[in-house]
């Protein structure tokens, strides 16, 4: 082989390295899409935020925010109801189930996430709710509604909060709904 054909074959030859390398770097294989590539149903290779009016889909039930709001208090805290160190985020969740067997809600599911920081479920303020998703059933082709409580410093009314829904069980799988303005 020439000088010439060598040169000409090695310079193609890093030219499709090149070219390889940059596609699989840009690729973002192993990282979620965004929202706007899979819409409102999260799988294990998306995970979507979706608008306080729209639906999100996460392990085949669907849900819908009814409502959010914020308290000091939930109940009478001096029965069964509880009183915040900070406020009481509070969400009303509506779910339908697409599934094929029937799930059970667990407060691991939902969290409240601000700046940065994931915050869990109120335990005693959810047993003040007549109606609460924990340690519930969902049937197949069944709705449920329910009431969620995250106690937070006000500060974190601030910072965008969203909620993110999990699998049932233990899955990866989540996607999340921005709050409406939640403010003290």
């Amino acid at each position: 082989m020439s000088k010439r054909v060598r040169s000409r074959f090695i310079v193609g030859w890093l030219a499709a390295v090149i070219i390889v390398v940059a596609g699989a770097c840009g690729s973002g294989s192993g990282s979620s899409s965004s929202s706007a590539d899979c819409g409102n149903e999260a799988s294990d290779n998306c995970t979507p935020t979706v608008s306080a009016s729209q639906p999100l889909t996460v392990d085949a039930i669907t849900y819908r925010l009814k409502g959010a709001s914020t308290a000091g208090t939930v109940g009478d805290p001096a029965l069964l109801g509880a009183k915040a160190k900070g406020v009481f985020v509070i969400i009303k969740l509506r779910a339908k189930s697409n599934r094929k067997e029937t799930g059970t809600f667990s407060q691991e599911m939902f969290k409240l996430v601000a700046g940065g920081k994931e915050y869990s479920a109120d335990d005693a303020a959810i047993t003040a709710f007549d109606q609460n998703f924990f340690y519930e059933d969902i049937g197949p082709d069944t709705s449920a509604t329910g009431k969620l409580a995250f106690d937070v410093a006000p500060k974190v009314l601030n910072n965008n909060p969203k909620l993110k829904i999990g699998e049932l069980g233990f899955g990866s799988t989540y996607g999340y709904i921005e709050l409406p303005n939640v403010k003290r």
